[in-house]
């Protein structure tokens, strides 16, 4: 049996409308304004690109962010 009969057999024809999804990681929670300020000092001082800025973050600080998310901090800023 497919997937979607399946799905339509126990839930119904009103199991399909779309339901509104929210994200599951927040990412102003995790990145606080200290650590912004520390990105931002990193990038100002030593001229570090994202991925030394990265890997500055997880040796000193045992901070752990992707490189798009300091990305967009420098943007933002």
């Amino acid at each position: 049996m497919l997937q979607v009969e399946k799905h339509y057999l126990e839930n119904g024809i009103n199991s399909f409308q779309h339901e509104n999804k929210k994200a599951y990681n927040k990412h102003s929670e995790k990145v606080t304004n200290e650590i912004e300020k520390e990105i931002l000092d990193l990038r100002i001082t030593k001229r570090f690109g994202w991925n030394q800025i990265r890997s500055r973050l997880k040796c000193l600080h045992k901070i752990l962010l992707s490189t798009r998310i300091i990305y967009r901090i420098l943007q933002k800023r």
